[in-house]
């Protein structure tokens, strides 16, 4: 069972076969009855009638018995004359002419004027074969409550019955009044609806108050998106940071919320507050919802949106699927970076178990603590012999280059419905596995600002005023590679409580595993004389060896030594990271009739989520080759070799939910009804961390850089340092709410909507620093400039062993809105909300931790605070034709005051770290979207089998700088610096930038060609992204990080082989296009980069059958 946290529908509005939907525009369907009778007696046959749509809504899927339905076998109706093919319009007319029933559907949906394909016959039929032969045709059921019908398309998992010998007969004589069913050239088999998927998700998109953007399953397939990372991209104005996060209109993963089914889900990852997407399979979903206003009844930390996953449906119909398929990565084809001892359950995402790392456990005094080198056993393999130690046996720490295998895919999927003690009971069981290997590769360097010295007249200029980065890091050569295992299984059972189905309990169970080992692998890193400009002549760096600029400036840590830049520099980072995501819910739907003329909808729901990110053993190594002796190395002599380290961290996060509903529409009268809704929800989180870093040297060289850090190389002696990140974690975040929210409908054409959202939020951090003082992470939260000071409050003790951090708050978050529907299909709204942006607990809590893949440290801050959002939403769209052609647009605002940024600092006991702190300017961000798709037989016979869809995003966001960098590095950098030299090209920066990870636009578009008799799909996809600032440099010498516009163009095709049997192939970034992270490019001379690289192609191919 899936449920939108806010629709406007009873359940799902392609059930509720109106000319609108049930909840907001009942008088509509009410009006549609007063034809020709008293409005009284057909209100109260409408209230009839609607009260029973409702309790259909409720189940998963129907089954339509028209011979077992005695009032449609014992009702006759003549088809009428006609030169052309009869039509479904002519032939509802016809039937409420003729007989008693009347007949409720939505117009802008239904082919109306389609021919029915129905023989001429004078002979009179019965309801019963009327509906059975169109049914079976065009896919179109009837549903009958009393003297009541309702048309609309098959839903999927519909069933239709044959007409059997032991139908109900007319009462005439005891035999049949209508015409043998021969006549029609039908027999007597079952047909399962054809699921109208497309038509589906347009209705909840112009019946929902939100704004929604949906993806059906049909449309993931369409994009060869294998996980929802890969989805989501596709829906206009999101765009996904780091491969996993969704940025919904320009606001990072914080001020967005993700749900499955409806119920908030927790996030494991170290650094970020979204939920990984790269665990929801596309095997287990059969449609993704993006909410991008706030509604009461939704998350309240929903600012820029929140993302629905809805699971897949459960069936009334037996049925079972099966897929297998294969994959490659062309670059990892060509080069491919791996290491020997990686965990011999890798190959099912179960690697953490088999890694060697630190061990912990209590120690004497009961302190929970990593294994110290005086602590050697048998099972502490780290720790030995006192001050050294060695590796154990089988150990690698230097990446090494390999074919990879073949990725591989495989999915099976089965259920069904059966009948038990007079209920209908449904059952889903869904397993997926999935491997990969990828390879991207290009160039990298590091750099940062410098300061240089004139002697006549004396003086320090920074480099910072000629948009200069003069001192670097040396160029590698990279390689990142990724081998990536992913296992999803997922168990649904629903069961109806009575035989109506009017009471209706889901127990849904999902299990999402991902492991993913990783290697970065830098070689080959050379120190490069550059020409110095003419205005530097004569100076001297104030950093490293000093040497005239003139002569090329050095890396700053470079230590002088003869020969040092003319070697070869090489860092390994290899690290296994193990991410798991249960989640157990037990959902309840339930329809009570007695209450009046509609239904009273109650729901509610429980769930228990888990989630942890494992990584049990990361390890970075610097050395460097020496190649007029020919040797490896990796000591201190040029601080190559300083930063050795393997670490360790655990994050395990749990999560329990509670939350009721109920809704109830009052009916005052033919013009005006009343939507009212409301409900409570309870969150309770916990995040408990454990981490830990070893940094170490070698001495000695060898010959082989494998062997250097081998157990049996020559260079053995492995001489630990002081580990300065050792520290258990633990947070609790509690979360009650309450809301109530009403939508007002007048003339079926007006909706105005007003509720509002109270909600508290209690969250604790306890960050438990081993075995050290604070003295040294006390200095790093005194940053004037960054509005940051040590206000936190110590542990027990005169130690100050932990820092704490305690947030209390209460929000009320109001909403409102209007609708309006000039005519079929064309819709406008408008709507305001406001919202609030709550810190992470990886954010919150004041501990330091190192993220392998982005080398970066970062520290958590207990003084953040929480970010108010106010929003304004516009949207108009229009839908129309039989195939849902649509024409979109979208207009946004918001204003977010104190938003929690990621800067840069720099320490002389930690080196640059980030911190996240609250920028005290309110940030502006506006944005427009455009949304198309249009089917092509317009054009003519040839192109009636293609389509053409995209959309474009627009958005403007600027915040003030937490600390421009121009006027820091000129203002603060030297206190001889005296004057801004005449001749700067840089004489002051700009006070305002872009937030995080916020693109200018998006682009995508696609053109798809579907033939559906041959069963042949084509699609080709494009898609492009502006300029993203990844980070900023608000106090550290250097600039900010901006990775730079791209594009992609991706090739799916799909064709039928035999009845069930599917081919499916794909290639994703066909072009293969240069990307690159490169320093602001608004703040420099010449374009400067980090990192340039390519990705590579993917190509797969699978089949899938269904039985």
């Amino acid at each position: 069972m899936e449920r939108s946290p806010r629709q406007r529908s009873v359940l799902n509005p392609i059930r509720q076969i109106l000319v609108r939907p049930i909840s907001s525009s009942s008088s509509a369907f009410i009006r549609s009855l007063v034809r020709r009778q008293g409005w009284l007696a057909q209100l109260a046959r409408g209230g009839a009638l609607l009260c029973a749509l409702s309790l259909t809504a409720s189940l998963a899927a129907e089954t339509f018995d028209y011979g077992h339905d005695q009032p449609l076998m014992q009702t006759q109706v003549t088809l009428p004359e006609s030169e052309n093919a009869l039509t479904l319009r002519q032939f509802i007319a016809a039937c409420e002419q003729q007989t008693d029933f009347s007949f409720a559907y939505r117009t802008d949906n239904l082919p109306l004027d389609a021919a029915l394909s129905l023989p001429q016959s004078e002979s009179p039929l019965s309801l019963a074969q009327a509906f059975w032969a169109i049914s079976s045709r065009k896919s179109i059921v009837f549903e009958r409550v009393n003297r009541q019908i309702a048309v609309r398309f098959f839903a999927e998992g519909d069933t239709l019955r044959p007409l059997r010998d032991d139908a109900p007969r007319n009462a005439q004589e005891g035999r049949r009044s209508q015409p043998d069913l021969e006549t029609f050239e039908l027999e007597a088999f079952a047909v399962e609806g054809e699921y109208n998927e497309k038509m589906e998700t347009l209705e909840l998109r112009m019946q929902d108050v939100k704004f929604q953007n949906m993806l059906s399953a049909d449309d993931m397939s369409r994009y060869a998106a294998g996980d929802m990372s890969e989805a989501i991209g596709r829906i206009a104005g999101v765009n996904v940071a780091e491969g996993r996060f969704a940025v919904i209109r320009g606001l990072s993963e914080r001020y967005s919320a993700t749900l499955v089914n409806g119920i908030p889900v927790p996030s494991a990852d170290p650094e970020k507050q979204g939920v990984h997407l790269d665990l929801f399979s596309t095997d287990i979903v059969s449609r993704l919802e993006v909410s991008k206003t706030f509604s009461p009844d939704g998350p309240g930390n929903a600012a820029g949106g929140f993302i629905n996953i809805v699971t897949t449906r459960i069936p009334n119909e037996p049925f079972a699927d099966i897929s297998f398929g294969t994959k490659f990565n062309d670059r990892a084809q060509r080069d491919y970076v791996t290491y020997t001892n990686a965990g011999r359950s890798d190959s099912w995402a179960m690697g953490t178990n088999d890694r060697i790392t630190q061990v912990f456990g209590y120690d004497g005094t009961g302190v929970y603590r990593y294994a110290h080198v005086s602590d050697y056993s048998p099972e502490r393999p780290w720790a030995q012999d006192g001050a050294n130690y060695t590796l154990p046996e089988g150990v690698d720490l230097v990446g090494q280059h390999e074919s990879p295998p073949l990725g591989l895919g495989f999915t099976a999927s089965a259920g069904g419905g059966f009948g038990l003690f007079d209920r209908q009971f449904r059952i889903l069981t869904t397993v997926a596995y999935d491997s990969s290997y990828k390879t991207e590769d290009g160039s990298y360097q590091k750099r940062w600002t410098s300061s240089y010295t004139f002697l006549n007249p004396f003086l320090t200029v920074p480099s910072i005023a000629y948009g200069l980065l003069p001192s670097h890091d040396p160029q590698f050569n990279y390689i990142h590679s990724q081998a990536e295992i992913d296992i999803t299984a997922l168990a649904a059972l629903q069961f109806d409580l009575d035989p109506r189905g009017n009471h209706q309990i889901t127990l849904t169970g999902f299990h999402s595993r991902v492991g993913e080992d990783t290697v970065f692998k830098f070689e080959d890193g050379r120190f490069e004389y550059e020409p110095t400009p003419s205005y530097f002549e004569g100076a001297y760096s104030l950093e490293g060896p000093q040497r005239p600029v003139g002569s090329g400036l050095l890396k700053s840590r470079l230590a002088n030594v003869e020969g040092a830049i003319d070697d070869l520099y090489y860092r390994d980072i290899i690290y296994y990271e193990e991410r798991t995501l249960s989640s157990l819910q037990l959902l309840g739907r339930h329809y009570f009739n007695n209450v009046g003329a509609t239904p009273l909808k109650a729901e509610w729901a429980l769930s228990h989520n888990t989630t942890s990110t494992e990584e049990p053993d990361a390890r970075y190594l610097e050395y460097y080759y020496v190649p007029s002796e020919g040797v490896f190395g990796s000591d201190t002599s040029r601080d190559e070799g300083s930063s050795n380290y393997r670490s360790w961290r655990f994050i395990d996060e749990e999560q329990d939910f509670a939350r009721t509903d109920l809704e109830y529409e009052f009916i005052f009268n033919t013009i005006s009804t009343l939507d009212l809704s409301g409900g409570a929800s309870y969150d309770e989180s916990t995040r408990d961390v454990l981490q830990g870093r070893s940094l170490f040297v070698v001495s000695g060289r060898d010959e082989d850089a494998e062997e250097l850090f081998s157990a049996n190389g020559s260079a053995t002696a492995f001489i630990p340092k002081t580990s300065n990140r050792d520290v258990t974690a633990h947070s609790l975040r509690e979360i009650k709410a309450a809301y109530v929210s009403g939508v007002f409908t007048l003339f079926d054409k007006v909706d105005l909507i007003a509720g509002a959202r109270a909600e508290s939020l209690e969250m604790t951090s306890q960050a438990i620093y081993i075995d050290r003082k604070l003295a040294s992470i006390t200095s790093l939260f005194t940053h004037e400039s960054l509005g940051i000071g040590p206000v936190f409050d110590l542990g027990p003790g005169d130690d100050g062993t932990y820092w704490a951090g305690t947030l209390d708050r209460v929000f009320l978050l109001p909403s409102l809105g209007a609708a309006y529907r000039p005519i079929e299909g064309l819709s406008v709204r408008l709507n305001y909300g406001e919202t609030v942006a709550r810190p992470s607990f990886r954010e919150y809590t004041a501990y330091m931790a190192f993220t392998p893949d982005s080398l970066e440290q970062n520290l958590g801050n207990p003084q953040l605070e929480t970010s108010d959002v106010r929003s304004t939403d516009f949207r108009t769209e229009y839908v129309w034709g039989a195939q849902g052609d649509l024409a979109a647009m979208s207009l946004f605002y918001k204003e977010v005051d104190r938003p929690i940024e990621k800067v840069q600092m720099d320490s002389t006991n930690y080196g640059e770290y980030y911190v996240w702190v609250n920028n005290d300017h309110t940030a502006y961000l506006n944005g427009l979207e455009l949304e198309f798709r249009k089917h092509l037989g317009f054009l003519g016979d040839f192109w009636s089998d293609f389509s053409i869809g995209g959309n474009y995003t627009y958005i403007d966001a600027v915040v003030k700088e937490v600390s421009p960098i121009y006027e820091r590095e000129v203002g603060n950098w030297d206190p001889y610096f005296v004057d801004i030299p005449e001749d700067a090209l840089f004489t002051g920066s700009s006070q305002e930038r872009r937030l995080f990870d916020q693109p200018e636009w998006i682009v995508n578009t696609d053109l798809t060609y579907e033939h559906e008799e041959s069963g042949t799909r084509l699609t080709i996809a494009y898609y492009a992204i502006s300029e993203i600032l990844d980070a900023s440099a608000a106090a550290s010498p250097t600039m900010d990080l901006y990775l730079n516009d791209y594009y992609r163009v991706d090739f799916t095709a799909r064709q039928r082989l035999l009845d069930g049997l599917q081919l499916s192939l794909s290639i994703k970034n066909l072009t293969d296009s240069l990307r690159s992270l490169q320093y602001d490019p608004y703040a420099t001379s010449k374009d400067i980069y980090q990192r340039r690289y390519r990705v590579g192609r993917d190509y797969s191919i699978s089949l899938s059958y269904s039985f």
